[in-house]
């Protein structure tokens, strides 16, 4: 992942070539998706305030060992910060951008992230995909 500031944005570049799904057919909207031979461009565009303060949140080791894991889910800790996404060329406004979750999620520098389309506007998607 490549990260650029520019004008006061935070900018994100991502290149992804995903596995394949069998199953996808033609009438699928997300099969687009899922073709091996396809790299999927993505750009994430959001205030480096937000950025900064993304990064910061964290979860302890003792939250997530600690006590009876089988009693509940685990509660997630990270906040949603609203972004704009580009994929493909399909830019969509608004989106949610958070940390994942779990052990990769605790990298300071490059986090694991999870993007939700949907999070500040409703039936936001692209090939079919809200996440």
């Amino acid at each position: 992942m490549k990260t650029t500031k520019l004008a006061g944005t935070v900018l994100f570049f991502l290149s992804l070539s995903p596995l394949a799904d069998p199953a996808a057919g033609q009438s699928d909207p997300t099969a687009l998706m899922y073709e091996p031979t396809r790299i999927i461009s993505i750009a994430i565009n959001m205030d480096p305030d937000h950025w900064n303060q993304l990064r910061a949140q964290e979860r302890t080791f003792v939250s997530l060992f600690g006590g009876n894991c089988l009693a509940q889910p685990f509660d997630n800790p990270f906040s949603w910060f609203p972004a704009q996404i580009m994929i493909d060329g399909q830019q969509r406004n608004n989106i949610g951008v958070r940390k994942k979750g779990f052990l990769g999620s605790l990298d300071r520098i490059k986090p694991a992230l999870k993007i939700d389309l949907s999070q500040f506007q409703s039936n936001s998607t692209v090939y079919g995909l809200k996440s």
